[in-house]
């Protein structure tokens, strides 16, 4: 964030980013018994995947960081809405390492 920040550029897209990288671990872990480190792992790669697709769009199509993450931010949030189903995730049982 502080690179963006130097550089005159915004990222709105932080927080729905975040929202989906948690869901999809808490979803992995909740409902496909996946080990927490995979889950984890897994959450981080999503939040890796939005962020190259971040840059590589305001990269090399010269669109605004604004727009480029605006457009994200509801991608994100959409996309963590239809994985939960609009319902929290829960985990009933006790989870081990």
């Amino acid at each position: 964030m502080t690179l963006v920040i130097i550089i005159c550029g915004i990222d709105l897209s932080v927080g729905s980013i975040v929202a989906l990288s948690g869901t999809v671990t808490g979803g992995l872990i909740a409902f496909s018994n996946v080990p927490i480190p995979a889950a984890v792992f897994a959450g981080i790669l999503v939040g890796t995947l939005a962020g190259v697709f971040n840059g590589v769009m305001v990269a090399y199509t010269g669109i605004p960081s604004f727009i480029v993450t605006l457009a994200m931010l509801n991608i994100a949030r959409g996309a963590a809405y239809v994985y939960t189903g609009g319902q929290p995730i829960r985990v009933m049982n006790e989870i081990s390492m």
